[in-house]
């Protein structure tokens, strides 16, 4: 039986929408134009705080015609203002706050504000209608090469494990997404095509949105919150739970478990139920219109019970297991690799995945999790099987392929660990209009370059 502690209760903001488009306009034009105001007063005065704790505050970008021109000054300016200034740091969540309040508007891009105060992503809806579908072709050949990698690792006792997560605009668009975004015709997406083919492969897999479909109605906490990007703190533990289930089935192991015996309830999200609040600047919202769960979790087991190493590569979603304590305990202290870039636990050297000798890294393992969201599953794996593959297929053109390709990975990462640089290369990137991913590629091109000379 549940144990249920003290709900922790909140007074509810209650907020009347009104005003148009014009309104909104003018509103913030005035302020924008304030914000300009007060920008050169406090340039031109200096705005030295006779207050000893004050913070130091950035200086505002030096006017030149050069850099108007190529829409650097501006950019600097938006900077300014928002994050070095106090000025900035003062007025903007004002006006992000007044945003939401008056004109249901968030500064979190590509986030809108859903039925009852969800905070949805719009590309995510657009994910779920199959408006960005890969071509069938594409997933056959990923997951085609992933079945070769499994049963490559199967035979020296690794199972691969691929694990498919829904967004709740995924989940429950019908709940949370405004009919005005749903009158694209539904077509066939991406999650449908990725569990489909793995079903005929005969991979193993977990598809998620089978099962918290299978219990959305009985589960008893929401699975999804309201103010949060993924799902809820208490279906992180489901997931999580399902996941060490599968892998002791799928190994005839026992491991350490997840357990709790009860529940913290509060209509105030924790951890990240409420993360979109924060990405959005905002100061306050409602409280959640049902409570939600926090499970007071621990890890149980028979003296049989023994962690085994787990890999992760993914997405956020699987930063969950870190916090939850699985990377630690019933997967023995193992890694997860963010992106199938960063690695997590971040090392000193802040180590990136490709300065790892792949093939000893995968065999040191006993499973392998690939685990991305709906939203995601256009960049699965994010190069991880196409390496994988090659490395056990032919092995003289993944190596002669990775040994090409190092100095400018590790020109990148000096980019990245450098501030002056990287300011460099957001200028050339508003002068040249392309990506900053494309400008750092042509700087580490260059210095890679410079390096063989």
């Amino acid at each position: 039986m549940t144990k249920k502690k003290e709900q922790v209760k909140t007074s509810e903001v209650k907020v009347e929408q009104g005003g148009s488009e014009l309104s909104l306009k003018i509103a913030w034009y005035a302020i924008l134009g304030l914000l300009i105001w007060l920008a050169a007063y406090n340039k031109m005065t200096g705005s030295e705080s006779d207050d000893e704790t004050a913070e130091t505050v950035a200086s505002a970008p030096d006017f030149d015609l050069s850099n108007w021109l190529d829409g650097y000054y501006q950019d600097k300016t938006e900077a300014y203002l928002k994050n070095d200034s106090r000025l900035g740091k003062k007025l903007l969540p004002v006006k992000n706050q007044l945003d939401y309040e008056l004109y249901k508007k968030l500064s979190l891009y590509a986030y809108v504000v859903g039925k009852d105060d969800y905070f949805i992503c719009t590309d995510a809806v657009n994910t779920y209608l199959g408006k960005n579908a890969l071509p069938d072709s594409t997933v056959n050949d990923q997951l085609t090469k992933a079945k070769v990698i499994a049963d490559t690792l199967k035979a020296k006792g690794i199972d691969l494990i691929l694990a498919y997560v829904p967004t709740k605009e995924y989940f429950m668009p019908e709940t949370v997404v405004p009919t005005k975004y749903l009158k694209f015709p539904k077509q066939v997406n991406n999650y449908e095509k990725f569990v489909n083919k793995s079903k005929a492969l005969g991979l193993n897999f977990i598809d998620y949105y089978s099962y918290l479909n299978s219990i959305k109605n009985t589960a008893p906490y929401p699975l999804f919150t309201q103010h949060g990007t993924h799902w809820s703190y208490y279906t992180e533990c489901i997931a999580a739970d399902t996941m060490l289930r599968y892998i002791e089935h799928l190994k005839g192991i026992e491991l350490p478990m997840l357990s709790w015996k009860d529940v913290t309830l509060s209509d105030v999200p924790k951890v990240r139920d409420g993360d979109a609040i924060g990405k959005s600047a905002l100061e306050h919202v409602g409280p959640e219109r049902k409570p939600l769960a926090y499970p007071n979790i621990g890890y149980t087991g028979s003296p049989a019970a023994t962690p085994i190493k787990v890999l992760g590569i993914g997405d956020s979603y699987y930063r969950g297991y870190a916090y939850l304590g699985l990377m630690e305990v019933p997967f023995d202290k193992s890694e997860y690799w963010y992106y199938n870039n960063s690695v997590v636990p971040e090392t000193p050297d802040k180590k990136e995945v490709w300065e790892y000798d792949l093939k000893s890294q995968l065999e040191s393992y006993k499973a392998i999790i690939i685990m991305y969201c709906s939203n995601n599953l256009d960049h699965f794996g994010d190069g991880f099987i196409d390496d994988a593959y090659q490395m056990y297929t032919n092995p003289g053109a993944y190596y002669a392929r990775v040994k090409k390709e190092r100095p400018i990975k590790m020109a990148k990462k000096t980019i990245h660990q450098d501030a002056d640089m990287m300011e460099e290369i957001q200028k050339k990137a508003s002068r040249l209009n392309i990506s900053i991913d494309s400008a750092i590629n042509l700087k580490a091109i260059e210095m890679a370059s410079g390096a063989k000379g």
